[in-house]
């Protein structure tokens, strides 16, 4: 029976009636490696007719590709070459569509034209891996610091990543870009795996691609096997690395894919396109790049299900949270209002226990401008008050690859709450009788750290970015004796919340919360900083 079909063409975009009665053709497409198959996977391949529309399909994660035609005589060729260890490879074939009849071909790399390749620039496996999914991997914020994640169930909105990202955390964000951060809430989690299925709203992720898991039972991977990994290292966001796998054992993988900080809760894929693992710790040397430790996905499917059976019973709302402004503070303009600075940003005596500094990029690269100048004046010292030339260029202006690679020129003012030290009661009773003999003043960290909220005319501000980290004070000397650990918070914030005439009040919370401590920001605080900030309001059009 005669059926209408629309076939929308890949490389024009335009829609084309074609009438008459369709079959199937399915074509599969390896290369063989050291004789082990390697789908062509993500790869154009078309149907040429002498008397009809051309039909463009691309091959999925094991190679294959399915074509509707209308009977008669095709040149089914793949779009561009397929470039592999230095050859490029071409498929061209003739076949013949026959009503009621529906054929099944795999073609290898015996199949192809190859010729070795000239230098030209191909997509590779991986490229197309990484186009496909890197807007399902996302970047995991929380209290304890920053790692990745990846969509795992679009439906629900889940996303997996380690459980370590998320440890001690009182809040919980996921970064799909710069621009866009949402909160999100932990569904489940296995310390032991050092896995945790986290959740955002689904609507959230609705036209993001759910990545594939290897299916339950196939072998994990291979020593020698390409993988791919896609997270957040360091200042980075959505870095593609490649790598092989070195070494499979019975509950890790050991791979030379490269896993830095941030990297932590990623996905690392197999060239099918399939999720094999979680990148998750490092194996470093000393002076080596070390190996990446990835958990294998097999681990954790009992813990993906229990997730996919919580979230059923929880309402999960992502609500949006503040992003750093997408102006940056130019270089030239950070050296100049720093330059005017001169003195460290002074402190608020609260909470108790406490020293709360509110700081900015400029306060920053003052007190760097002021070290490194300390620095070559001792140096000078040595050479009759005179820096070498040699010596010099070690304190030139930075290069314009620092915006890259740090978060110096980001416009914000971040709250510093530093555990101070105190002296001991025995050490002030000590010190009291015995004088100069009862040795060294013996100092303690007397609070943790827990929480900070700032409100504005009232109003609750969110930061842009919290963290509560372990802060270690040790000294040791004829007069101080300090050893000691406590909790610290460092919040940032958009520096357009310290306009003067507003009134900034802080809330800290500490050790086990029951109870908090209010202060108020000073006005002589506020002039200090949006006084630094004026010019770059000023550029960015919100003075």
């Amino acid at each position: 029976m005669n059926i209408m079909v629309r076939l929308l063409l890949l490389f024009s975009g335009v829609a084309v009636t074609v009438a008459g009665p369709q079959e199937t053709i399915s074509l599969r497409v390896l290369i063989l490696d050291d004789l082990e198959p390697r789908p062509v996977a993500f790869v154009d391949f078309e149907a040429v007719s002498e008397s009809g529309p051309t039909v463009t399909q691309r091959t999925n994660e094991a190679g294959e590709v399915v074509f509707r035609l209308v009977p008669g005589s095709y040149t089914i060729r793949n779009v561009r070459p397929v470039q592999f260890k230095g050859k490029d490879y071409v498929w061209s074939k003739r076949v013949t569509v026959a009503t009621g009849r529906t054929d099944s071909l795999t073609w290898t790399d015996a199949d192809a034209t190859s010729t070795v390749s000239i230098g030209t620039r191909q997509a590779t496996t991986e490229t197309a891996i990484y186009q496909k999914f890197k807007n399902s991997v996302v970047t995991v914020l929380s209290d304890a610091g920053k790692g990745s994640g990846f969509l795992i169930d679009k439906k629900n909105g889940l996303i997996l990543t380690n459980s370590h990202v998320l440890t001690g955390s009182l809040s919980l964000a996921v970064a799909f870009s710069k621009r866009e951060q949402v909160s999100a809430v932990v569904v489940a989690e296995d310390p032991r795996l050092d896995l945790a299925v986290i959740a955002v709203a689904p609507e959230k992720v609705a036209n993001r691609e759910q990545l594939p898991l290897l299916p339950t039972g196939q072998p994990i991977g291979s020593e020698g096997e390409r993988v791919v990994a896609i997270g957040s290292p360091l200042h980075q966001e959505q870095v593609l690395t490649m790598g092989i796998i070195s070494k499979v054992e019975e509950n890790v993988l050991f791979s030379d894919v490269s896993i830095n900080p941030g990297n932590s809760g990623g996905p690392v894929l197999n060239v099918a396109g399939q999720v094999v693992g979680v990148a998750t710790f490092a194996d470093l040397g000393r002076g080596t790049p070390g190996l990446g430790g990835i958990v294998p996905i097999r681990l954790g499917e009992p813990l993906i299900q229990a997730a996919r059976a919580k979230v059923a019973s929880l309402e999960v709302v992502s609500k949006p949270l503040p992003v750093v402004s997408s102006v940056s503070i130019p270089s030239d303009m950070l050296e100049a209002i720093a330059s005017n600075i001169k003195k460290d940003p002074p402190f608020i005596a609260a909470p108790r226990n406490f020293r709360t500094y509110m700081i900015t990029p400029f306060d920053m690269a003052a007190s760097e401008v002021r070290y490194q100048q300390e620095l070559q004046r001792k140096i000078a010292r040595r050479y009759r008050g005179k820096l070498p030339p040699d010596q010099a260029a070690a304190f030139g202006p930075s290069g314009f690859w620092t915006t890259y690679v740090s978060s110096s020129n980001d416009p914000l003012v971040v709250f510093q709450v530093l555990p101070w030290p105190k002296q001991t009661s025995g050490s002030v009773w000590n010190q009291l009788l015995f004088g100069g003999a009862a040795g060294p003043a013996k100092l303690e960290l007397r609070d943790d750290f827990l929480k900070l909220e700032l409100y504005r005319n009232g109003q609750l501000v969110e930061p842009i970015r919290r963290s509560r980290i372990r802060d270690t004070k040790l000294y040791l000397s004829y007069s101080i004796e300090l050893d000691d650990t406590a909790m610290a918070g460092v919040y940032s914030y958009d520096p357009r919340e310290f306009r003067p005439g507003s009134k900034l009040q802080a809330r800290v919370w500490k050790n086990d919360g029951r109870s908090s401590t209010d202060y108020q920001i000073p006005d002589s605080q506020l002039k200090r900083i949006w006084g630094q900030f004026e010019a770059w309001a000023e550029m960015a059009g919100d003075k």
